[in-house]
């Protein structure tokens, strides 16, 4: 699930820190990925994406983390 899209990789990691922070007990000790994307108009954006197993698993834990207070959207 993607739960950022940033301007730099430095402000992707430290969203990471921070999420992982105050949503631990949802998103602690799953693997995260940082993806590079050039978004047209905009420039490069770093796609902080946290990982679920299956688009099942993906979805439950995004509306989990939703129901939290967070932002997020299950990629492909």
């Amino acid at each position: 699930m993607q739960v950022a899209s940033l301007p730099s990789q430095a402000d992707a990691e430290k969203s990471y820190r921070n999420i992982s922070g105050k949503f631990g007990n949802i998103v602690g000790g799953r693997a995260y990925e940082i993806k590079q994307a050039e978004i047209a108009g905009k420039g490069t954006y770093y796609r902080l994406r946290i990982s679920a197993g299956t688009r099942a698993e993906a979805v439950a834990l995004c509306e989990r983390y939703k129901a939290a207070g967070g932002s997020c959207l299950v990629t492909k």
